[in-house]
């Protein structure tokens, strides 16, 4: 069975969505959806970025 490959997200495009979700315009829900990541993801990263 081949292997899934997973994607790799380029650290300014991490810190664009965790700004963005940090302003409170849109949800965590929309912008992982209209960058294909999941909810999880985001918050994962959000959490890195806060501490």
């Amino acid at each position: 069975m081949p292997r899934i490959k997973l994607r790799q997200h380029a650290p300014e495009f991490k810190f664009k969505l965790v700004v963005e979700s940090l302003r409170g315009e849109r949800t965590r829900t929309e912008i992982a959806r209209d960058n294909d990541i999941t909810k999880s993801l985001l918050y994962k990263w959000k959490q890195a970025f806060l501490e």
